[in-house]
């Protein structure tokens, strides 16, 4: 039988890295590791305070599921039940990262904009 049939939701990354080898292991965590540089990055491109803060918080939501998942799937943290943002299965935590992104990616298309009063 399959392992990731009967693989708990908080630890999926285990079940992918134990069916489908370490070097997807290894790149799915760069993967994550990437969006969270990118967040990062954008943050720093963002000159609006309000922005920043949203940009911030959403980073903060983002970063800590992923580091508490692969911590505690590697051993170097407790184990808590905190899912990995857009792998483990379940509809409201897709639904908060999406609006997480959506609302990041706004923040970003928006930041050249000027509004009328401060041109």
């Amino acid at each position: 039988m399959n392992g990731l049939m009967f693989s708990n939701p908080d630890f999926v990354f285990v079940g992918l890295t134990h069916t489908l080898g370490w070097l997807f292991g290894c790149i799915l965590a760069s993967v994550l590791l990437l969006v969270i540089y990118r967040m990062s990055w954008i943050l720093l491109k963002v000159d609006d305070h309000f922005g920043k803060l949203l940009i911030v918080g959403g980073l903060t939501v983002f970063a800590v599921q992923v580091i508490a998942n692969l911590g505690m799937s590697l051993g170097i943290l407790p184990i808590i039940s905190i899912s990995l943002p857009f792998i483990s299965y379940g509809a409201v935590p897709v639904l908060i990262n999406s609006v997480i992104f959506g609302t990041i990616l706004s923040v970003y298309r928006r930041k050249d904009l000027l509004l009328a009063s401060e041109k």
